[in-house]
């Protein structure tokens, strides 16, 4: 990755320039074991975040070390090419297919052949559609559509972590065009570095505020990781920044502080700069967490970090005994295909697990990740990458992963080959939570101007009924349309609470996007004639006592609020709107949260009877825990509809538990499509209720 390497065969000093005049394009620069240890820093804080989140809370940002690595090199490579007149498109691209290509066709086709026999319909298809896009390398834009690298969903997705290596496969792509023509040109490569480096880290900058995911998975917020890299390999190529920038700092400074400049002035700004990088990469394993807005500001310590360090050269204490240690050169070496092979298996035992696996479960599967990733170095990316086929070989790996990305994209359009066992046959529908009733033709046709990611309209005539609220509020629609003939409308957005003027802090959603879409939602429910019952809905425990969770819209101004009273306001203000309209109002409590996944309650096509949890028979959670996850939530609601003795209330909970339990799965129906969203079956018990509640 993690797209390049600095390994050699042997350790073998750097090609003479007279034999790099005879036209022999040159791979990769000359060897640094300092910068093999750089990446075996980086692939274990990455396997230690993953693996153990708590312990090292920033490790993720070893993918920003990867990223100035790469940069470095691959600019390195093109820069002397370039130089040199021996620089060839086809070349460099084979050589890229023969590095990234073996070890990756193997952990793809190793997830697909577990899959196919541990994971469910809709499971299997979201990992054919991870596949096609890992093959494609554009596993980034995927991710970006559909949830953020840090969401609990994002766990059960095996191939998340191939969004870094569609980045750097998309700058591999761009940048040799684009050096090439600065150099046919000949543009000031400086210039042109430094010019997309600030107008990358600008957009990242900008970006992170209004869209986290957007920005995390940007090629575009990110390459001036890589650009910083390319800054490096330029200040040790050019000759008259003789081996790198830091040569002319170190003149400036000894001409400044001493009288006649020593050999050890010279080196103690190279031994301050690796001193520097390491300390800021360090800090940045503590100090950046999840919370942060990143990559934003704090994606500097990482990507400074690596830059002073591959600055400061070979020869440096640190970069000399610590990162040249043989243990880190040695995990340097594997460390693309360890970073290919941990995540997977940490996925797929919190899938099977049906929760976050034991420390000691997860600590084995580390353990394993690595000979795991040894075998895959010896044995298939080493030959293949070093064979004497090299042509041959680049064809047949091009094959196969456009074979192995169709045979994804296959398994992603058939809905997870559901004939591959009756079990998965009778679980049919259970879980998955149709895709039609996110959107339809219908809805958008009927309201073509709204841009909220849910519009659902049951039937082409009229509606009567109109559900107000987020993804929990969609989840209601399928099941109230069995027991009603009345067109229901459902529009909204995801992570939007039914209220005006309300805008969601949740990452992903730009600054005014709730209150535009929500607000759009509500005219639509009090200016229709033909409407007259308004539902209202929403994940109320996931907002209420978040703190700064909302703010309001008013006239352009915002207020940011970290206390309930907002949202009461707000909801306060809705229903009388809706109310001074002549609207019925329902207002719908929440569903329980089960915090597992539910699929770990299908065995067989019957509810399965779990041993491993605190509740263990049936598959469910504690009713007590439930209310006691909600208290807040209830009393919010509470104390503002007491105020409205007329709008009516059904109360979710009611038809998923009993006096003691909320079940995840209820007479052989699976109730939940997550740990928190209705499957089909959950959407019928509750729509029932709702639907009673409208008649009478």
């Amino acid at each position: 990755m993690l797209g390049s390497s600095s390994v050699k065969e042997g350790l073998s000093p750097p090609l003479s320039p007279l034999i790099m005049q005879k036209a022999v394009p040159r791979a990769h620069p000359s060897y640094r074991p300092d910068i093999d240890g750089l990446r075996a820093l980086a692939v274990l804080s990455v396997v230690a975040f993953h693996a153990f989140p708590d312990v090292m809370p920033g490790g993720f940002i070893g993918v920003d070390i990867f990223f100035v690595i790469s940069g470095f090199l691959i600019s390195t490579i093109l820069l002397e090419n370039l130089k040199k007149g021996t620089f060839s498109f086809a070349d460099f691209y084979a050589r890229r297919i023969r590095r990234i290509f073996p070890a990756l066709l193997v952990v793809l086709s190793a997830s697909y052949a577990f899959g196919w026999f541990a994971l469910l319909p809709d499971e299997f298809m979201q990992l054919g559609k991870h596949i096609a896009a890992g093959a494609g390398f554009v596993s980034n834009f995927v991710l970006w559509s559909e949830s953020g690298y840090f969401d609990t969903a994002a766990e059960l997705k095996p191939l998340l972590h191939l969004w870094s290596l569609g980045i750097e496969e998309q700058f591999y792509i761009v940048w040799p065009l684009l050096l090439w023509a600065v150099a046919r040109l000949r543009l000031n490569a400086l210039t042109i570095i430094v010019v997309l480096a600030a107008i990358s880290f600008w957009l990242n900058v900008k970006g992170v505020r209004h869209d986290a995911i957007a920005t995390f998975y940007s090629p575009l917020t990110r390459c001036w990781e890589l650009l910083t890299g390319a800054l490096v390999a330029l200040g040790f190529i050019r000759k008259d920044a003789a081996s790198g920038w830091l040569d002319h700092l170190q003149r400036w400074l000894g001409r400044i502080v001493f009288e006649r400049p020593t050999r050890c002035s010279v080196d103690t700004t190279r031994e301050s700069a690796a001193l520097v990088g390491l300390l800021a990469i360090v800090a940045g394993f503590w100090v950046i967490n999840r919370t942060r807005g990143f990559p934003g500001y704090w994606a500097l310590l990482p990507s400074l970090g690596a830059a002073l360090l591959i600055s400061a050269g070979p020869n440096t204490w640190l970069n000399r005994r610590v990162l040249s240690a043989r243990v880190l050169v040695w995990f340097g070496l594997i460390s693309y295909p360890l970073y290919l092979w941990h995540w997977p298996l940490l996925s797929f035992l919190k899938i099977i697990e049906g929760e976050t696996p034991s420390v000691e479960v997860r600590a084995g599967a580390v353990i394993i990740a690595i000979p795991l990733a040894w075998l895959t170095y010896r044995l298939v990316e080493k030959p293949v990458r070093f064979g004497a086929r090299t042509r041959s070989a680049t064809v047949v790996l091009i094959l196969l992963m456009l074979a192995l990305g169709f045979l994804g994209y296959n398994t992603y359009v058939r809905d997870g080959l559901e004939f591959r066992n009756k079990v998965f046959q009778q679980n049919k529908g259970q879980v998955k939570y149709q895709e039609s009733f996110y959107e339809n033709a219908i809805c958008r046709q009927m309201y073509p101007d709204f841009r909220g990611f849910y519009c659902v309209a049951t039937n082409a005539g009229q509606p009567t009924i109109q559900i107000l609220g987020d993804s929990h509020a969609n989840r209601l629609v399928m099941g109230l349309a069995r027991f009603t003939d009345e067109t229901i409308l459902q529009i909204g957005h995801h992570g939007c609470p039914p209220f005006i003027d309300i805008a969601s802090l949740e990452p992903g959603l730009k600054k005014d996007e709730c209150a535009k879409f929500t607000n759009d939602a509500i005219e639509v429910a009090a200016n229709s004639d033909s409407i007259q019952t308004v539902i209202m809905t929403f994940a109320g425990a996931k907002y209420i006592g978040a703190g700064k969770y909302f703010e309001v819209s008013d006239a352009g101004q915002h207020q940011s609020a970290t206390t309930n009273d907002l949202l009461a306001s707000a909801m306060r203000k809705t229903i009388d709107h809706l109310r001074a309209k002549g609207k019925a109002i329902i207002f719908i409590y929440d569903n329980p949260e089960i915090s597992f996944d539910p699929n770990t309650c299908i065995d067989g096509g019957r509810p399965l009877r779990l041993t491993r949890r605190e509740v263990r028979n049936p598959c469910g959670i504690k009713k007590a825990d439930f209310l006691n996850s909600q208290q807040e939530y209830r009393s919010l609601v509470r104390s503002v509809l007491k105020d409205y003795p007329e709008i009516k209330i059904v109360d979710a909970a009611d038809a998923m538990c009993d006096s003691d339990l909320c079940y995840a799965v209820k007479d052989g129906a699976v109730l939940y499509r997550d740990g928190n969203h209705l499957s089909y079956g959950g959407s019928l018990l509750v729509g029932r209720e709702i639907a009673k509640a409208i008649k009478h």
